[in-house]
């Protein structure tokens, strides 16, 4: 909602936050009511400070900017259209203008890199057009090698690495399997990503509490899945209980079933 975001980026201001990862699923579909809506909230909060007052702001985008309408079936207009309005939102709030998929920072130490899959990967045709598989975390091989090319470079100096991925790819809640287009597309993300045991993968996507025990992964490399709230609640359909009832937390942790 409205009032989460708020008070997230008031959080930051709060206690002095140097960044702040958006990584995906800030709006429920590509329309502009939703985009609006968003950067009011923005600029409610960081609207009278200048860039340096406010943390830097990285943005990735997740499945639901690919979505549009009430139904939320996957956009079939070009991948322009649909990444335009998401650019348009991040670089009015970022430091640094926004123009490739995959793109890098470094601040104050740290290398963060923010990887959305390209307009290269596609699934299909809705009424003549494209479906495309970022809306999947469907990652071609031009994104893979841009991915590593921006690895390579962020492991020169030596500081650690935060890679943003929308959905997860560490053996995390719900991942590798939760939402993927293809075994073969997770197989090539660890396998490039076991050479870089400095990574720290920050996921979104799986609306399922961080303080789960599944939501921390470290094998080659550490994962972490930051679940967002629906409805002030955690969940996910992936785990259900013995009578087939989806379990959810709560924000405090509290599990709850429902049918």
């Amino acid at each position: 909602s409205q009032q989460h975001l708020e008070n997230a980026l008031q959080y930051t201001l709060d206690n002095d936050i140097d960044v702040l990862i958006i990584n995906g699923d800030l709006v429920n579909n590509n329309q502009d009511k939703y985009y609006k809506a968003a950067d009011d909230c923005f600029t409610r909060i960081y609207g009278n400070l200048a860039p340096k007052n406010r943390p830097e702001i990285l943005f990735n985008m997740g499945n639901h900017e690919f979505y549009h309408g009430d139904t939320s079936r996957h956009q079939s207009t070009i991948y322009d259209e649909e990444v335009g309005a998401f650019r348009t939102l991040a670089n009015k709030w970022s430091s640094v203008a926004i123009t490739d998929n995959i793109y890098s920072r470094h601040i104050k130490g740290v290398n963060y890199i923010m990887a959305c899959p390209g307009p290269e990967a596609t699934d299909g045709e809705v009424e003549g057009h494209p479906i495309y598989l970022a809306a999947l975390g469907g990652y071609s091989d031009q994104d893979f090698t841009d991915l590593k090319t921006h690895l390579d470079n962020a492991a020169l100096n030596g500081d650690p690495i935060v890679l943003c991925t929308h959905h997860p790819w560490g053996y995390t809640y719900g991942g590798p399997s939760y939402g993927m287009p293809s075994d073969s597309v997770v197989n090539t993300m660890h396998d490039l990503l076991k050479n870089y045991p400095q990574i720290i993968n920050l996921t979104s996507h799986t609306h399922y509490s961080s303080l789960h025990e599944r939501a921390f992964d470290q094998t080659n490399y550490s994962s972490l899945n930051i679940g967002m709230l629906y409805k002030g609640k955690y969940s996910s359909t992936f785990e259900r209980d013995e009578n087939g009832e989806l379990i959810i937390e709560d924000k405090n942790g509290c599990v709850n079933t429902v049918k």
